[in-house]
């Protein structure tokens, strides 16, 4: 079998899009977490969204690995039409769940509003995982973790 211009365009960009993406997202996961554990060590008592932070973190570190995991089946075509939602809605979290750890990390007047917004993309990454909980580790994961921070936005929402 022959493999086509747009074929091969296609999987070039594929593969280009998940380094640049997973190479981004760690680099933003490593700014987020080094804000946070700054903010974490001089104002631990005093931040009333501690609990939020903490689960906005573990949500965009379980968030990641559910990602790169979906861009490897992408990539290798192995159930990656199923993937490609699954894919688009954890990602559109990760920029949900990083923004609120900003806000919370920070104590800004938003964090209340913006929660509410993030405990829904919560709820719709948890049930774009849930098809594929079964059979990826990755996805049970961001699903549990995705949970249990829309939860944690709720109390604030």
């Amino acid at each position: 079998m022959t493999t086509t211009n747009s074929e091969f365009s296609r999987r070039d960009l594929l593969k280009g899009a998940t380094v640049l993406t997973t190479a981004g997202a760690a680099a933003l996961a490593s700014h987020t977490a080094i804000a946070a554990e700054m903010h974490h060590h001089h104002h631990h008592n005093d931040n009333p969204y501690h609990d939020l932070v903490k689960s906005a973190q573990d949500c965009i570190a379980k968030g990641n690995t559910c990602l790169d995991h979906c861009f490897q089946l992408l990539i290798s075509g192995d159930e990656g039409k199923e993937m490609a939602k699954c894919a688009e809605s954890v990602d559109e979290m990760l920029t949900m769940t990083n923004t609120l750890m900003e806000l919370a990390s920070k104590q800004s007047k938003h964090v209340k509003a913006f929660a509410a917004l993030c405990k829904q993309a919560c709820e719709d990454c948890a049930e774009n995982c849930k098809p594929h909980a079964d059979k990826h580790q990755a996805c049970q994961d961001c699903m549990e973790a995705c949970k249990t921070c829309a939860k944690a936005c709720g109390a604030f929402a």
